[in-house]
C-alpha cells in the first residue's frame, strides 16, 4: 500500500484540528463583514479582497452543515491547509529532508497566530497559502530552470493583487527570480506579462459587483477612480496617515509577543533562515520574514493589537525551522536527533 504524500498528512491533522476547534458562530473585528461580503458576493473593506470573497462563497455553498458564519470559519481552515501543505512542498524543493519539512509545517500550523486565524473568518490564512506557494514556485524555479514556474508565479503575483494588500509587498520580493529567468529567457517577457494581466484580472470583480449595487458596497469602486481609491486604501491611509511608517516602541513590544507565543518557530525558524540562502531559492524566505516584520512593526502597526499581522512571516519562519532541524539530524546521531525533534 503507497505511503499518503507528506504535505497531505501533515495537513489533514492539520485541517482535522481546525475543523474541531473553529469557532461555531460569528467572532469580532472583521469577521462578520467580511462573511457578510462573501455570502453575498458583495464588496468588502479595502482593498476589496475580491479573490477571499470567491473562496469562501465556494466553500459557503458547498459545506452542507452549520450556519454561513461557521462555513466561513471552516473557509478560512481549508486555506491555512493549503499554506501548510505548500510549506511542506516549499521544504522539500529547498532539498530539505521531508521529515524537517513536515515538523517545521507542523509547529507553523500550530503557532497560536495560525490557530488564530484558521478558526475564524479572516483574510490572513489566504495571505498564509499565497506565501507559502510563493516560497514554492521560486524554490522550484531556481532549482529546475522550467519557465513554467515563471509564469505560474507571474500569475500569482496579478492573482495576489485581488486579496490582502501586504502581497503586493511579498510579490516584488519575487521579481528578481522573474527578471533573472526573463534574462536567460528574453522572449519569455510577453508570456510573463500576459500570466500576470490574466492574474489580476480577478480585479473586474470589484466594478462588476459594485454596479449591481449590493448591501455591502464599501466605497463603491464601480468607476476606475473609486476602483483605485478603493484598491490603494485612500480612505484608510487618510485615516490612520499619521501611524504608518511610524516607529511606536509599543508595536514593537506587539511584535515580540507573536514571536515569543510560537518559541520553537521563532528560536528554529531564525537559525534556519541564516542557512537556506545556500539553495537554490533559498535566499527568498528571509526576505520575506524581513518585509512581513517591516510591515507589521512600521507600515501596518495597527493590526498588530487586533493580531491581523504576522502570518506570512511565520510561514517563512516554517521553512526556516525545517532547514535547522535538518542541520541537527545531520550533526546529531539519529536517536539524539529524534529526541530533540
Amino acid at each position: 500500500m503507497r505511503t499518503p504524500p507528506a504535505p497531505f498528512v501533515v495537513a489533514a491533522i492539520a485541517g482535522a484540528a481546525y475543523a474541531v476547534t473553529a469557532a461555531p458562530g460569528l467572532t469580532w473585528l472583521d469577521a462578520g463583514e467580511l462573511g457578510a461580503a462573501a455570502h453575498e458576493l458583495g464588496v468588502a473593506h479595502p482593498p476589496g479582497v475580491p479573490v477571499f470573497a470567491l473562496l469562501h462563497k465556494l466553500v459557503m455553498l458547498t459545506v452542507p452543515i452549520g450556519d454561513v458564519a461557521f462555513r466561513g470559519n471552516l473557509a478560512s481552515g481549508l486555506l491555512a491547509m493549503a499554506a501548510i501543505a505548500l510549506l511542506v512542498r516549499a521544504g522539500r524543493a529547498l532539498d530539505l529532508p521531508t521529515g524537517a519539512a513536515a515538523l517545521g509545517a507542523t509547529w507553523a500550523a500550530l503557532a497560536p497566530l495560525m490557530v488564530l486565524h484558521a478558526t475564524t473568518i479572516e483574510v490572513y490564512t489566504g495571505a498564509a497559502a499565497a506565501t507559502a506557494a510563493l516560497l514554492w514556485a521560486v524554490a522550484q524555479l531556481a532549482r529546475s530552470g522550467d519557465v513554467r514556474w515563471a509564469i505560474a508565479i507571474a500569475f500569482g503575483g496579478g492573482l495576489a493583487a485581488g486579496h490582502h494588500a501586504e502581497l503586493r509587498l511579498l510579490g516584488i520580493a519575487a521579481l528578481p527570480a522573474l527578471i533573472g529567468a526573463a534574462r536567460r529567457r528574453p522572449r519569455l517577457v510577453p508570456a510573463l506579462l500576459i500570466a500576470g494581466v490574466a492574474g489580476a484580472c480577478c480585479l473586474l470583480y470589484l466594478p462588476l459587483r459594485a454596479s449591481t449595487e449590493p448591501w455591502r458596497n464599501w466605497g463603491d469602486p464601480s468607476t476606475s477612480a473609486a476602483l483605485w481609491a478603493h484598491w490603494t486604501g485612500a480612505r484608510i491611509r487618510a485615516a490612520f496617515g499619521g501611524q504608518f511608517g511610524a516607529f511606536d516602541p509599543e508595536a514593537l513590544r506587539l511584535f515580540a509577543g507573536l514571536l515569543t507565543d510560537a518559541p520553537l518557530l521563532t528560536a528554529c525558524g531564525l537559525a534556519g533562515l541564516a542557512l537556506l540562502p545556500r539553495a537554490p531559492g533559498g535566499w527568498l524566505p528571509g526576505l520575506v520574514w524581513l518585509l512581513d516584520s517591516a510591515y507589521a512593526v512600521t507600515l501596518n502597526p495597527m493590526g498588530l493589537a487586533d493580531r491581523q499581522n504576522g502570518l506570512p512571516g511565520q510561514i517563512a519562519l516554517g521553512v526556516g525551522a525545517a532547514a535547522a532541524l535538518a542541520l541537527l539530524a545531520r550533526r546529531l546521531p539519529r536517536r539524539a536527533s529524534l529526541a530533540a525533534g
